[in-house]
């Protein structure tokens, strides 16, 4: 009787351990890390990651951070605005909502000098920003705002005014070539 316990409770045990090893790792909350994030937590868990775009897309808007998986899609409301940046010197591509899965950019790794400031005199950010393995760097924002930002890379400077207003650009990679 005790080994038929032990077996069970081995069987039972082995079936556990499986459950937990192969069912969490399909679940792309769990595998990226997002499960139990608050909306700008998950933006920032999905910009510091490389993406599987087969497994998970996503992108942030304004108002709201989307996630598609095979199971559907899910969005979460931000109560800040999130601006992508990535500032270039040779190549980038057109871009206005940033897309963490499909957006690439030259700058990989670099730190850069980033200063933002609205247009009542205010600043915003004004700090070293390392970009992402992507070339994105993300600077959290008030909600409508109009400002200007200024990139600085070693000797290449570079700058644009911007708006942080309902369906502005959350990605800015054009206007951002380091001169």
């Amino acid at each position: 009787m005790k080994q038929m316990i032990i077996v069970v409770g081995v069987l039972l045990g082995a079936m556990w351990l499986g459950v937990l090893l192969f069912s969490s790792s399909d679940d792309p909350y769990v595998r990226y890390g997002l499960k139990d994030l608050t909306a700008e937590e998950k933006v920032e868990t999905l910009e510091r990651q490389t993406l599987d775009g087969d497994i998970i897309a996503s992108n942030v808007t304004g108002e709201y951070v989307r996630v598609d998986t095979k199971e559907g899609s899910n969005t979460y409301a931000l109560d800040q605005f999130y601006l992508s940046i990535a500032p270039y010197i040779d190549n980038t591509h057109p871009c206005d909502m940033h897309n963490f899965v499909t957006c690439q950019s030259e700058l990989s790794g670099e730190t850069l000098q980033v200063h933002i400031e609205d247009d009542e005199g205010n600043v915003h950010y004004d700090d070293a920003l390392t970009l992402e393995s992507n070339g994105f760097g993300g600077i959290w924002l008030p909600k409508d705002i109009d400002a200007t930002i200024t990139v600085t890379y070693g000797e290449k400077e570079v700058t644009s005014d911007f708006t942080t207003n309902e369906g502005a650009p959350t990605c800015m990679t054009e206007e951002l070539k380091l001169q």
